[in-house]
Formats: structure tokens, C-alpha cells, sequence
């Protein structure tokens, strides 16, 4: 896979100038595809992997959880077609991820989704305002237990400590040899423009988070933890940070919250949790690439697949939903060729 990073700027106004340049620089990624399949012992639906990587963690570990992988190979660009039309056969279901540059080279009759999506709270929507009253009994109900309370914090002492005290052991512990650090420096540009988000245990300095203000919205793009070790995480101190956030963004007059990304699948920990806060799933412009699935036409997909979220051209739905109601349309898929709301406590993620 290609070394490229670009960073995801905080200036909104720069943001879909560098999702294009982000596209263009990682397009090397697609002249040499992973061609990944998961089977399961017997009869059943296998899932085929082709793309240029990037989603492939999510389809191992989510999609493909009760599968074991079984080859893998490289597919050149230019042979895309031949292998797309191998994934045609029966009892087949194909992921097919690409840079969204190159959507012109997928076939029809797939269903778009993507690796990552976009939550965002719009506190004056009825999403938001029917979860006020859950927030306040549960999460409110921790942050009195604990005594936890709330101070923003500006100079540059504070980021360099949320960095190395909170958010780099947080994100390693949780993530592992696959975690994706933002740097120093980029936290420091989005902080540049809001605040430093700490939630305290008398003078201990317990969760916390970057706050970024621009554009009318208050945006997150890091969360940080004390190690477990340190400060058990069901004690709620992350769930705090979001408590706390929702008053600073009104405080400040604004009306939207950007929590950033989720994987999309309804069953995804970090997704029902901001969904609790009345987070609205949107598309995201940073994501460089898009998965198209293929169902098979003979067999079920994978009831792990059946809580994907794919993009229906308004909004997500899960894609067990999608499926049942084309097929009680009556509309025929076309082959490769042609959530739950219960309590999910953010701090156990």
C-alpha cells in the first residue's frame, strides 16, 4: 500500500480542496488490489474482498467476523473487469473498494457504502431534543456520581498534555498496532480555533477532548482517556466529554456538534453511542474511498452484513433492510456482471 498521509486540515474552508488532493494522492493505492476471500466451512455466502485496502480491516473484523479467510491475492487495475466477473458466481458477496475517483470503472447493481461516516448533532433537531431527557438520567446521572466537572482550557501546555497524557495511550490501548494518530501539530491547529475540553475529578485531570470552532459548529476531532489503569472507563469520564460539549456548543450559540466518524454498521459501539446523543449519519468528503457490495442472487448474505449502512441516495439504511424491501418491490438484484437505540456506554469502547 502507497505511504501517503495528508492531513485532514482544520480550516473548513480548506477541507474540500485537501479531500481532493487526498484523492489524487492515494490514487496509486488502486494499480494493485487485494483480493481477499471469506468462507465458512460447507454451504453459506462468501465474501470476497477487491480493493485497494483501506476498508479491509473493517471487512475482516466486522463483515466477514464469522468467516475465516481463506486466499488472498493481488489484482492489477486493468484487470478489474475479469475479476469482478469472477465474483459473479453463486453464493458470492463481493466488496468491492475503490477510490472514489474511479467510481466511473464500477459495474451497476451495487450498493454504496463507505469505511467511515459522519455523525453530526443538531441540537435544535427533534433527534436531539427526544434524547435530552435519556442524556440528563444517564450520563448526567455519572457526571453527579463522580463529581466530574468541566473547564476549557487555551494555552499550549494543555494540548501538549491531552496528547501525550490522554489521547495517545487512550487511542494505543483501544486500537492497537492499527491506531491512527493525528499528530502534535494538527491538534494543535484545531485547538487553535476552540479549546481544550477537560473534565476533572477535583484537581485530576480524568477525559477530555480538541475542540474546534469554525463555521458554526464546534467540532471534535480527538477524544483522550486516562489509562485504565489509572481511571476505570466505566466510571463515565468519557461519556462526560460529550455531556459537557452540548453546554459549551450552546453556551457559544452554536446549533451543530461534529462528533466525526463512525464505522457504519448499526451494531458498531462508537455508532450507537453517538446515536444516543441524536447524531445524524452523514457522508463523509474526507473518506477517499467507497465499498460497493454485490449480494448474491441464490443465498442470504451474512447476517453480520445485515447492519451495514449503504447510502440510498438521501441517507443511510441498514442493508438487511434494503435487500427485504427491494425484494418485496419486486425488483431482482443485479449481480456483480450487469439500529437498535439501547444504552451503549461509550466508555467499554
Amino acid at each position: 500500500m502507497t505511504a501517503v498521509r495528508v492531513v485532514e486540515p482544520a480550516d473548513a474552508n480548506l477541507h474540500g480542496l485537501a479531500s481532493l488532493v487526498k484523492r489524487l494522492a492515494l490514487l496509486p493505492r488502486c494499480l494493485s488490489l487485494a483480493r481477499v476471500e471469506f468462507a465458512a466451512p460447507g454451504e453459506g455466502t462468501a465474501i470476497v474482498y477487491l480493493g485497494e485496502g483501506e476498508a479491509l480491516d473493517f471487512v475482516r473484523a466486522v463483515l466477514a467476523r464469522d468467516l475465516r479467510e481463506v486466499r488472498a491475492t493481488r489484482v492489477f487495475l486493468w484487470r478489474l473487469g475479469e475479476a469482478i466477473e469472477r465474483c459473479s458466481a453463486p453464493g458470492i458477496m463481493l466488496c468491492l473498494e475503490l477510490n472514489r475517483l474511479l467510481g466511473g470503472l464500477v459495474p451497476p447493481g451495487g450498493r454504496l457504502a463507505f469505511p467511515w461516516i459522519r455523525q453530526v448533532v443538531y441540537l435544535k433537531s427533534p433527534q436531539h431534543q427526544e434524547r435530552r431527557r435519556a442524556i440528563e438520567a444517564n450520563f448526567g446521572r455519572k457526571v453527579r456520581k463522580y463529581g466530574y466537572r468541566c473547564h476549557e482550557a487555551t494555552d499550549a501546555r494543555a494540548v501538549e498534555r491531552f496528547y501525550r497524557d490522554l489521547y495517545v495511550p487512550h487511542l494505543t490501548a483501544r486500537h492497537g498496532a492499527a491506531v491512527r494518530l493525528r499528530s502534535l501539530d494538527e491538534l494543535r491547529k484545531w485547538a487553535a480555533t476552540g479549546f481544550v475540553l477537560q473534565v476533572l475529578q477535583g484537581e485530576t485531570w480524568i477525559a477530555g477532548g480538541i475542540c474546534s470552532v469554525r463555521n458554526e459548529r464546534l467540532a471534535v476531532p480527538a477524544f483522550g482517556h486516562l489509562p485504565e489503569a489509572a481511571w476505570p472507563l466505566r466510571r463515565g469520564a468519557l461519556s462526560a466529554v460529550y455531556y459537557f460539549l452540548f453546554d459549551c456548543a450552546r453556551r457559544r450559540g452554536l446549533d451543530v456538534v461534529d462528533l466525526l466518524r463512525s464505522r457504519p454498521h448499526a451494531q458498531d459501539g462508537v455508532y450507537r453511542h453517538k446515536r444516543l446523543w441524536g447524531a445524524c449519519a452523514e457522508r463523509d468528503r474526507w473518506v477517499h474511498s467507497a465499498l460497493w457490495l454485490y449480494p448474491p442472487r441464490d443465498s442470504p448474505i451474512p447476517a453480520s452484513c445485515e447492519p451495514l449502512l449503504v447510502w440510498e441516495g438521501n441517507g443511510f439504511a441498514q442493508l438487511g433492510e434494503v435487500l427485504r424491501g427491494s425484494a418485496r418491490a419486486g425488483h431482482r438484484q443485479v449481480s456483480s456482471s450487469g439500529g437498535s437505540d439501547g444504552l451503549v456506554d461509550v466508555d467499554r469502547w
